[in-house]
């Protein structure tokens, strides 16, 4: 074997599992430095049939970096910033192993005043590059930017048998969000967008789930223009909001915000990007608005300036850290609890009857959950709250009842934070069959030996599966 593979000890026990919680297991682990490496050793790996699992910062919470045997590929000393170019527009050529936090400091340094960034904005800012190109995540920046695969312009891939691919943007599609089933990404060239001029972000406080839900209609009618324009749209629900304040002493960037007074049940985060006149405009129309839905201008947080705005968004990263460590703390009294998450879109539904949809069958099931999330696409995130094991098996039956509800509204689920392992059981009720066909044959271009991230997407029946118990639904 290869002598930078290792076998698996004591000292790398962390990394068989990730955010989600599951345990994995695995016979030995790499730490590839450049892609030559990663190519020798999947050749090395390819002839020997051995699977590998690929990580990076291993941020996700549905087990995609979690191994199912076989190697450990762990891709965190990839982390070189290959490249600045700012001629036909500005981009970034890089290993993926640089996190967003690096990869946003080493943009402000070489390109300092310029005012770029790159506009995928997953809220774990040590998440790796691969990671968020493999999943194709977005983040809090959805509602102007849209989808990640638009900030990418070249992929550098190294298959299951080590041969590398050059992939252009006529076919990234292919690697972008397909959770390591193909490949290693081994570089990428992201594509970089302008500032805009000023940021502001207002946050809007409501007792009623009827008041922030006629605000939302009424901001989902004020029209973007180029100078003035919604960036972010987050709800979050009281039960975060108390899951973050029980802890807010000890996070250093949002202990000093004020506590959110006990009679608003909803809060509602809007940031607005563009020239400060516009930016104005759209300030006074939204509070406007709240008086309208009966709310008070006079408790919203108003902030502007990049260093606020962080606050901000570190208050919103907060309410996902703050579950993860609920979850903690319920496995020190039993280890099989993990993660359980629902991220579904439910993009017909009024933000309203989004929140309904969780908490309805929650309070009947007497089970702990917190809401928060993206209200553009209505990508809410409800989190399971359990507090010993009985209530992490319902649970897990609530998580099914709201797969079934989804399925059966819109024949499809629609999901945000990957599939991985955790979900793999839905991939059926994800893509449709000729989806799961075209998936196959890429699997069977890069990869023949199906070697790569086994588990991911697909469970072991996931091909065969087609979704006919959520066409007949059942209860919990």
């Amino acid at each position: 074997m290869s002598r930078e593979i290792y076998p698996m000890e004591e000292k790398y026990q962390e990394y068989l599992t990730d955010e989600s919680k599951n345990q994995g297991s695995a016979v030995s682990i790499s730490f590839p430095e450049s892609e030559e490496e990663i190519q020798e050793i999947m050749e090395t790996l390819g002839k020997e049939n051995i699977p590998v699992t690929i990580q990076g910062s291993m941020t996700g919470i549905v087990g995609g970096s979690v191994p199912v045997g076989g190697h450990i590929m762990n891709l965190q000393k990839m982390k070189r910033i290959e490249a600045y170019t700012d001629n036909d527009g500005p981009t970034v050529t890089l290993e993926p192993g640089v996190s967003l936090e690096e990869l946003e400091q080493g943009i402000n340094r070489n390109f300092k005043g310029k005012g770029y960034f790159w506009p995928p904005s997953p809220t774990e800012t040590t998440a790796s590059i691969g990671g968020v190109l493999a999943t194709a995540a977005r983040g809090i920046n959805i509602a102007y930017y849209e989808d990640t695969r638009k900030y990418v312009s070249e992929i550098h891939l190294v298959d299951g048998m080590g041969k590398l691919h050059i992939l252009d943007k006529s076919s990234l599609d292919t690697v972008i969000g397909s959770e390591g089933l193909y490949g290693v990404i081994t570089k990428a060239t992201l594509l970089l967008e302008k500032k805009p001029e000023e940021n502001w972000g207002i946050t809007f406080f409501f007792e009623e789930l009827a008041q922030v839900n006629d605000f939302v209609n009424g901001i989902e009618e004020i029209e973007d223009t180029p100078f003035g324009y919604i960036v972010a749209m987050e709800y979050v629900d009281r039960a975060s909001i108390d899951l973050v304040e029980s802890k807010k002493e000890f996070m250093t960037k949002i202990k000093e915000l004020p506590d959110v007074e006990p009679e608003f049940n909803h809060l509602l985060y809007i940031e607005i990007g563009g020239k400060e006149d516009a930016i104005t405009q759209i300030a006074e129309k939204l509070m406007e608005l709240v008086i309208q839905c009966d709310g008070n201008p006079d408790k919203a947080w108003a902030v502007m300036g990049e260093a606020e705005i962080q606050r901000m968004r570190a208050f919103h990263h907060s309410v996902a850290e703050c579950t993860n460590l609920f979850i903690e703390e319920a496995r020190r009294n039993d280890d099989r609890i993990t993660k359980l998450e629902s991220d579904m879109a439910l993009p017909g539904l009024s933000l309203k009857e989004c929140v309904e949809f969780y908490t309805e069958a929650a309070k009947a099931n007497n089970i702990d959950i917190t809401i928060f999330g993206h209200v553009e696409g209505r990508y809410l995130h409800a989190n399971i709250l359990p507090k010993n094991y009985d209530e992490y098996e319902r649970g897990r039956r609530l998580l099914s009842f709201w797969n079934q509800k989804a399925y059966k509204k819109y024949k499809k689920i629609t999901v945000e934070h990957g599939i991985g392992k955790v979900k793999s059981d839905l991939a059926g009720c994800i893509f449709t069959k000729d989806q799961i066909a075209q998936i196959e044959e890429q699997k069977r271009k890069y990869d023949p030996n199906r070697l790569l991230n086994r588990g991911n997407i697909f469970s072991e029946d996931a091909y065969d599966k087609d979704c006919s118990v959520y066409e007949a639904g059942s209860g919990l």
